[in-house]
């Protein structure tokens, strides 16, 4: 099991996420016809995913139905065509590190533009770009291409035109989004509790990530 980050990434969320709970109201969502073929994510992008989010690998590679694939295939996918460019150097710089950082250091180093800096400004270079990308599929089932670009113009060499928006991956990517098993809830209009839950106590946070240490 992994030693977790602080959960949820409270540091991207302010500094690269720029703002709070990314909102997909208005947002498009991604025609079926225009989803890539789901391709089989390497150990190394969940792996990376782990580092990012602060939760154990095991948690991630969860299936889901109707297809029974993980969220991690749907997400390498979109990145592949989307970011390949970062997506290539940041899984080829895991692979040099992997074997002497931690979790939280591989994190810091993919998201800070100084690891060794607490407050140090986000990481601009295109694995920076596929970094913040793939952890905020992770937690919103959005791919935030056009607010990556906005807030940091050194993108748009990394990002293909037609990647170059926001949108909704799919209405279960957005089911699926970290951010609220983080918050113990659920997203609107959707919920896997019985009826009446909202007036009980909400689940324990262990309970939706089973594989992974809390602190």
């Amino acid at each position: 099991m992994t030693n977790p980050t602080n959960i949820g990434r409270r540091t991207i969320l302010k500094g690269g996420a720029i703002g709070t709970l990314y909102m997909a109201a208005g947002l498009p969502v991604l025609a079926v016809a225009d989803f890539p073929k789901i391709e089989k994510a390497p150990l190394e992008f969940v792996q990376i995913s782990s580092a990012l989010l602060g939760i154990d690998a095991s948690d991630l590679l969860r299936q889901v139905a109707p297809d029974n694939h993980s969220m991690a295939d749907e997400y390498y996918s979109i990145i592949y065509h989307g970011c390949r460019s970062g997506l290539n150097k940041m899984i080829a710089k895991y692979r040099k590190v992997s074997r002497r950082l931690s979790p939280q250091q591989i994190g810091n180093l993919f998201l800070r533009a100084d690891s060794s800096q607490p407050n140090a400004g986000i990481r601009q270079d295109e694995i920076g770009t596929a970094a913040r990308l793939s952890m905020q599929m992770w937690l919103f089932g959005i791919w935030y291409g056009g607010t990556e670009m906005n807030h940091n113009p050194e993108s748009i060499s990394a990002i293909p035109k037609k990647y170059q928006n926001d949108f909704v991956l799919s209405s279960r990517a957005y089911k699926e989004g970290w951010i609220w098993r983080f918050a113990q809830s659920h997203p609107m209009g959707y919920s896997q509790l019985k009826f009446g839950h909202w007036a009980e106590p909400p689940p324990a946070l262990q309970s939706y990530m089973p594989g992974t240490q809390l602190n």
